[in-house]
């Protein structure tokens, strides 16, 4: 594989990647919503990066309707869908994340949900985001602290996800390295704390099959994985329809820095 092949999104940009994506922002929109508004006041100028079909840019168009806001993402056909679903108002810019100058910048709240992770050389890329900052601005990261489960399928997604994601550069439990790295940027720390979110497993074994659907033709995961994945797809497929929760726990890493 390339190097420019490797630093495509992992879980892609098809159609199952956007279903899973609406998944994730029911899961977490609680969780961010509180989030970014206790760490930005009423900022004029927002961008979200990595907005995917804009999911986190409408939770953020909801926390600060006075707020200009701007959705940047590489990928044209999320960005297509993003625009259909609007708001009104709201800007979507294709755009590398991981690269500066950021469209739109300077920017009062710069907001990242679940994009470090998947990028190499990730201080670098921290920093630069901080760059995008005006004066009194707040960078507001959330990551993937730790996953804990006992279901022994989830366990096994997780696994094989992790592998892919470092294959490509990545870090699945990147929430304890942003914390370090951000302390080390020069900004002033407003938050660094964690965030427990205990989904229903149905909600997530839906999320996990959509994502093996996504990627299961990897050549890592085939070279690696091959023998697993229709026992691995049936075991997703039996947890779809479970009732309850309790077999799996996220806790996410919530890092808000200011520019003072």
């Amino acid at each position: 594989m390339t190097e420019p092949e490797k630093a495509r999104y992992t879980f892609g940009d098809s159609a199952p990647a956007s279903a899973r994506l609406a998944r994730v922002a029911r899961v977490f929109a609680p969780t961010t919503a509180a989030f970014v508004t206790r760490a930005a006041r009423a900022p004029g100028r927002v961008l979200d990066l990595g907005c995917g079909p804009g999911h986190t840019t409408r939770l953020l168009a909801g926390a600060f309707p006075d707020a200009m806001i701007e959705g940047l993402d590489r990928s044209d056909a999320f960005l297509e869908e993003a625009r259909r679903a609007g708001p009104s108002g709201v800007r979507f810019v294709r755009a590398d994340v991981a690269t500066s100058p950021l469209p739109g910048a300077p920017a009062d709240l710069v907001f990242a949900r679940f994009v470090l992770s998947h990028l190499p050389a990730r201080a670098d890329v921290l920093g630069a985001w901080l760059g995008a900052l005006a004066t009194g601005g707040v960078l507001a990261v959330e990551e993937v602290d730790r996953i804990d489960t006992d279901d022994p399928v989830f366990a096994e997604y997780l696994g094989i996800t992790s592998g892919l994601m470092a294959d490509r550069g990545g870090e699945l439990y990147v929430g304890p390295e942003v914390a370090a790295a951000a302390r080390a940027l020069g900004g002033r720390l407003v938050e660094d704390a964690p965030a427990t979110v205990a989904p229903a497993t149905a909600e997530i074994a839906g999320i996990f099959a959509l994502n093996l659907s996504s990627w299961r033709e990897d050549p890592w995961v085939v070279a690696h994985h091959a023998a697993r994945l229709d026992g691995l797809a049936a075991g997703l497929r039996e947890r779809e329809t479970a009732a309850g929760g309790g077999r799996i726990r996220w806790t996410l890493r919530q890092v808000a820095i200011a520019r003072d």
